[in-house]
């Protein structure tokens, strides 16, 4: 029987996109040699963006793999795998996956100073001349970018960036107090990739608290604590570029430097929702903001610490910061612990803490390769 040479069906296009959405960053980097057709299909915006939303339902946490074993390697395990937070503290090796490699950044806390789901934003001081530098890093394909420096340089500064899909570019804002007066706030703004300098936009009439765990990305707007009284929130939209004050909650008093009396508080956009915690040696507390346009605020939870105090006791110190890092889809609650360095997981129904991990502070990331450039 004579045999014909089998023909080769084409797989449809929609039918390659759907498979390649579901691969990580570095597949889709090396994919991109199998043909014009898939290149194009992967770089295309629209594709990147198919992937980016995807990623968002699975991040990662990542972090510093140097504080514990010796290196400059960037590590980043997923959130969603319990089993692999629980491997983590007896083979680390094993578990955690080489995502970075970075001589030029020695420490996390010193260096990090804004962070995004997309992105990283590092400081790196270069000598006593020049001073420092900032520059945006994505974990997953290694890109980075250098920003231009500002004359309105200083250590007093918080800085925020977010992706702005109407321009295709990340913009990355900078708040430094006023010279002028200590009470407002300056702020400029860079559109990366495109802005050669910083360009001053509207001012803020409050001062805020320049600190990462008093800052949030939500709704394309920054989310900082603003310390003048009477205490609230202050918001900028990064993509209209536009103030508005959010209050606290009823009866929530916060005031800076008075930690025995008022505790810690943190800031932070969890479940797509924009969370406020404080933190007293004997109680957390979790407010989530339900009603964002009416500012109604609710508890959520209120927890008794004590049992994580009897845990960590031993290395605890006055400036101990605990926060909520993820409320995940069973309503299970990790919570991070600043000294010493851990993550721990809370059940609310049980009301009991379980130690995953000694690790530094952690930093929910989702994958991507938006380009920078």
């Amino acid at each position: 029987m004579e045999r014909y040479p089998r023909r080769q069906v084409p797989v449809p296009i929609d039918v390659v996109a759907e498979i390649l959405v579901r691969l990580p960053v570095k597949s889709l980097i090396r994919f991109q040699c199998v043909s014009k057709t898939w290149r194009s299909l992967i770089l295309d915006p629209s594709f990147m963006h198919s992937h980016r939303r995807r990623s968002q339902q699975k991040p990662f946490l990542l972090i510093v793999e140097n504080c514990w074993m010796g290196s400059d390697t960037f590590t980043i395990f997923s959130l969603t795998n319990e089993a692999m937070l629980e491997e983590c503290c007896n083979s680390p090796k094993e578990t955690l996956v080489e995502y970075f490699k970075s001589p030029d950044i020695s420490s996390w806390d010193d260096a990090v100073v804004a962070s995004s789901p997309d992105l990283l934003l590092f400081r790196k001081d270069i000598d006593d001349r020049r001073g420092r530098c900032f520059f945006l890093l994505n974990p997953s394909t290694g890109e980075r970018l250098i920003l231009p420096e500002s004359p309105n340089s200083g250590d007093r500064c918080t800085l925020g960036l977010d992706y702005v899909p109407s321009i295709g570019r990340f913009k990355v804002a900078r708040f430094f107090p006023s010279a002028k007066a200590n009470a407002r706030t300056q702020c400029e703004v860079l559109v990366v990739g495109v802005d050669r300098s910083w360009r001053p936009t509207k001012d803020y009439p409050f001062a805020v608290i320049h600190r990462l765990d008093q800052y949030s990305l939500l709704n394309g707007a920054i989310h900082m604590v603003s310390s003048s009284l009477p205490g609230g929130i202050a918001v900028f939209n990064l993509h209209r570029e536009i103030w508005r004050m959010i209050q606290f909650p009823c009866g929530f008093c916060f005031r800076e430097n008075r930690w025995a009396a008022e505790g810690h508080m943190d800031l932070r956009e969890l479940t797509g929702s924009l969370y406020l915690s404080r933190f007293t040696p004997m109680k957390l507390e979790i407010w989530v903001l339900k009603d964002y346009e009416n500012e109604n605020w609710t508890m959520q939870y209120n927890i008794d610490t004590l049992q994580l105090f009897r845990m960590i006791w031993h290395d605890i110190e006055c400036y101990t910061r605990v926060h909520p890092l993820m409320i995940k889809d069973d309503g299970k609650i990790l919570i991070a612990v600043s000294t010493p360095s851990a993550v721990f997981h809370y059940d609310t129904e049980k009301k009991v803490f379980t130690a995953l991990k000694y690790i530094p502070q952690p930093c929910v990331y989702v994958e991507n390769y938006l380009p920078l450039n």
